[in-house]
């Protein structure tokens, strides 16, 4: 049964394949373009500090954590070779690139892409869909961001025309590249980058599951005598499309789990905040915990938070306690200025909805509701106010 599910879901993976590649060359309109490719012997380091790694180029980001590679062009047609590819010797530390091109269609004037992601050993993007990736190529960088004094290892860089299978790799590199846990993550995971990737991963293995059934219903019709149909072979199928797809999600989430504890392992509690996404609003509260602190030493002074950002208030209420903090979700404005009193606090936490008049010193919002303040700090993610 294993033997059998495993075949057919080969068979099926090869058809998807097949189908691939004719339409791909019945779409394809630079299959003759041979491409262009630059060794490291071939790159220029604009920014950074260089050095020879083998047959690799080793750039050591400078204090801004940059590090830029050019290369000059050989006047190819940038519309008939849209993907790029970079070739790493080993895991770098960049954490985003951004593509830069010059050509005779733009003249002297450069043009950006920018990736907000981390690459592998090799890194395939498609630049077909950007309108300024045209005409006779003159000049290409690749500006690569990352922790001062980090490094990249960097073997070879090349343009290639959009035929299979090179136009394969951008979508499987875009499924596996990783792209570190953000805010959204917690809701959801596409498999992929970026939403726009041209295929998500849950698609493309949904066309190879129904691809590997067909194979199997044929050949269960076809070879009946010798073949019976069996829905455990079905199931079998299906359980290996899955195991497939979560591969990609298993070596995101290792990569992940590795990058937490490069970031956290071993810090106090506090060393862990200010290791964080929430450094600078953990900062913020700091301060505003001393300001309270300072004006009113016990703990029941009532903190109104208020912010448009479901987020940063629901994060700035929990790094407030255990004052006496009120904190109301959805509400994007404080309550009426009848339940404040003398004394109480109001933390605004950008974004808001509530207007600080300075030169009256109240803060105006709703439709006429107006609340006499005065300023005890502000940055610019947040001020914190004392009711007169």
């Amino acid at each position: 049964m294993l033997r059998t599910a495993l075949l057919c879901f080969i068979v099926g993976l090869l058809i998807v394949i097949a189908g691939l590649a004719v339409v791909d060359s019945s779409q394809s309109k630079g299959g003759k373009a041979s491409g262009e490719s630059w060794s490291y012997q071939d790159m220029r380091v604009v920014k950074g500090l260089p050095r020879q790694a083998g047959k690799a180029t080793a750039i050591q980001f400078d204090a801004a954590g940059q590090a830029i590679v050019e290369v000059s062009a050989r006047q190819a047609l940038m519309e008939d070779l849209p993907l790029l590819h970079l070739d790493f010797k080993e895991r770098s530390d960049v954490l985003a690139m951004i593509v830069s091109w010059r050509s005779a269609a733009t003249g002297e004037r450069l043009q950006y892409r920018r990736i907000g992601v981390s690459p592998g050993r090799s890194f395939w993007l498609n630049m077909a869909s950007e309108q300024s990736w045209t005409g006779a190529a003159s000049t290409l960088a690749v500006i690569f961001l990352g922790p001062p004094g980090g490094s990249v290892v960097l073997e070879s860089m090349e343009i290639l025309p959009a035929v299979f299978p090179y136009s394969m790799y951008p979508t499987l590199a875009d499924w596996a590249t990783f792209v570190p846990w953000q805010h959204s993550s917690i809701n959801s995971h596409i498999g992929a980058s970026s939403i726009a990737t041209t295929t998500l991963p849950v698609l493309a293995i949904a066309v190879i599951l129904l691809a590997a059934v067909l194979v199997y219903l044929v050949a269960a019709l076809v070879l009946k005598e010798r073949l019976r149909f069996q829905w455990s072979v079905v199931g079998v199928i299906f359980l290996l499309s899955w195991i497939v797809l979560d591969f990609f999600w298993q070596g995101r989430l290792l990569r992940q789990a590795e990058l937490t504890r490069e970031t956290f392992a071993g810090k106090s509690p506090a060393e862990k905040r200010q290791a964080g996404g929430d450094r600078e609003l953990y900062n913020l509260i700091t301060a505003v915990h001393d300001a309270v602190d300072a004006s009113d030493a016990s703990d029941a002074a009532r903190v109104l938070v208020s912010s448009a950002s479901d987020y940063n208030g629901m994060r700035g209420a929990y790094y407030l306690y255990p004052k006496n903090v009120f904190w109301q979700r959805h509400a994007k404005i404080l309550p009426d200025p009848k339940y404040l009193h003398s004394g109480d606090y109001v933390l605004l936490l950008q974004p808001s909805s509530v207007i600080y008049d300075t030169q009256n010193s109240y803060l105006r919002y709703g439709a006429m509701s107006r609340l006499k303040v005065k300023l005890l700090l502000s940055s610019d993610l947040g001020s914190l106010y004392q009711v007169i």
